[in-house]
């Protein structure tokens, strides 16, 4: 984890020592603190996108925006968004897997 990702992520959790001693000095510096400027989606929102994914494509083999062979797809625009589904898609199925092994 980068220097610059673990404030971030203190700042997300509102540290107290963080936020006494760090934030303002980092924010003077123009440092963005706040992650970029997407919504999170709920797991909800993402099953939906699942589900359209499944009705458009007519199977769930989602492509791995990381891949150079894989095309996106037109059910998203963005390629970190796509990044985001994906891995959303990757954690169902692991934790699936782990459910059916009795883990």
């Amino acid at each position: 984890e980068g220097w610059l990702k673990y404030q971030r992520k203190l700042y997300s959790k509102k540290d107290s020592n963080f936020m006494l001693n760090h934030c303002a000095k980092l924010e003077e510096l123009g440092v963005p603190l706040r992650q970029r400027n997407y919504t999170v989606a709920t797991w909800d929102d993402r099953f939906q996108q699942l589900v359209e994914f499944g009705r458009v494509n007519r199977h769930f083999n989602i492509p791995n925006p990381d891949d150079p062979d894989n095309f996106v797809g037109e059910h998203t625009t963005d390629v970190a968004e796509a990044r985001r589904f994906y891995k959303f898609v990757s954690r169902v199925q692991t934790e699936y897997r782990a459910l059916q092994k009795g883990l």
